[in-house]
């Protein structure tokens, strides 16, 4: 298992945008524009499925995912590769909550990745 620096982990609290990178059972590839990841601790990062959408479908079905933190004005970003757990409730399910009520937006589900694998990029 990899660990998250601090570096990195500032980078997802002042993230500028993130994609989230997600297959089918059959292998089949998605990515999409994501606003909610976060780092919950050295080895944890975490995103909010806000719809039953191709995201929420595919880590269901499989567990690998990819999230990428980029912040173009550097030219930096890290690409963390983990195996995603899902949660309904529970302490981050209700930040997220709390956090897309603003937006009146339901969350779905939080998917927890333990960090597999990390690259980073300048």
């Amino acid at each position: 298992m990899a660990v998250l620096n601090d570096e990195m982990k500032e980078m997802f609290k002042n993230k500028r945008y993130s994609m989230v990178g997600t297959a089918s059972k059959e292998g089949i590839p998605n990515t999409v524009a994501m606003g909610s990841p976060m780092v919950l601790d050295d080895e944890t990062i975490c995103f909010a499925c806000a719809s039953e959408g191709k995201t929420f479908k595919n880590v269901h079905e499989n567990p690998n995912v990819a999230v990428t933190v980029v912040d173009a004005e550097i030219m930096q970003q890290h690409q963390i590769k983990g195996k995603a757990t899902i949660e309904t409730s529970g302490e981050v399910f209700d930040q997220y909550k709390e956090l897309f009520s603003k937006k009146n937006i339901e969350p779905k589900c939080v998917v927890k990745v333990a960090v597999g694998e990390i690259y980073s990029l300048r």
